[in-house]
């Protein structure tokens, strides 16, 4: 089942096609081709009414033309983690907040070694976590020996960063 697409931002429709599997159609029943853009979803280009053209998420348009308009604040989050997966089963209206504790929970962010800022790799804070759960070496000399700083080396130990690594230690033991 297709639906002609309305651009509620924009307060009309358009001459294209939707369906619920989220592609986006011509209006003699062509199927458009849509773009990836660098934040990894799927977008399209569509020329309005009005002549101008300008590219829509997919995901986007999705919500609006089968669930309704999308409430201020809120964003839409694909259930499964898949950004291309645009079905509309694999869409809802959230806030942001949700959405990112969606993320989080279904770890859909670089973590450790494969964030993009990352000084450390995975082995070097094992082993930082190591050195620090026998409870014998200071914060000064854990940063001498492992060259992590010692303001990184608290964060670790109060499991505020590299969580997903230093969960697995017991840091119970008190540094001298």
């Amino acid at each position: 089942m297709c639906k002609k697409v309305k651009m509620f931002a924009e307060g009309y429709p358009t001459s294209y096609l939707i369906n619920k599997k989220g592609h986006i159609f011509y209006a003699d029943g062509i199927r458009k081709n849509t773009t990836i853009i660098s934040s990894g979803y799927e977008a399209v280009n569509i020329v309005l009414p009005t002549g101008e053209r300008r590219n829509f998420l997919v995901h986007r348009l999705m919500a609006e033309n089968f669930i309704g308009n999308i409430p201020s604040k809120m964003v839409i989050n694909h259930i499964d983690g898949n950004k291309l997966n645009n079905t509309i089963e694999n869409l809802e209206i959230t806030s942001y907040s949700g959405n990112m504790q969606h993320a989080v929970s279904h770890e859909l962010f670089p973590s450790g070694e494969k964030c993009y800022n990352s000084k450390y790799t995975n082995e070097q804070i094992h082993e930082l976590c190591r050195l620090m759960e026998t409870g014998k070496y200071s914060i000064s000399q854990l940063s001498d020996m492992t060259g992590i700083g010692k303001n990184r080396i608290s964060q670790i130990r109060r499991r505020e960063k590299w969580k997903t690594i230093s969960k697995d230690y017991d840091f119970s033991k008190p540094l001298p």
